[in-house]
């Protein structure tokens, strides 16, 4: 299985304790390459083919869920979900939760 994992909002680097947490459990880990927030664009090349995200503030939207069809769960770090789309997600098969900040 292959996960995204962004990087937490408090610390900006990409969070080596997760990745090899899930890696030493088969995941395949991607992290984000870019600076800032992604656009909706970059979030579906990012990710076309990841069974789940734990995610930041990545816009997570109808479009983004549309050309995503392998996303199987976002998990958002921290609390709320004010950037994915509860809604599309739900109708499109996808959970949606959060991961508490550490």
């Amino acid at each position: 299985m292959k996960c995204y994992v962004a990087a937490n909002g408090r610390d900006p680097r990409f969070p080596e304790d997760i990745k090899d947490y899930l890696s030493s459990r088969g995941f395949e880990v991607i992290g984000n390459p870019f600076s800032g927030k992604l656009s909706e664009d970059q979030l579906i090349d990012l990710i076309r083919d990841v069974d789940g995200t734990l995610a930041a503030n990545e816009p997570y939207t109808a479009k983004v869920f549309d050309a995503l069809p392998k996303l199987k769960i976002v998990s958002r770090v921290g609390v709320g979900f004010d950037t994915v789309d509860v809604k599309a997600a739900t109708e499109r098969g996808v959970i949606v939760t959060t991961s508490p900040v550490h």
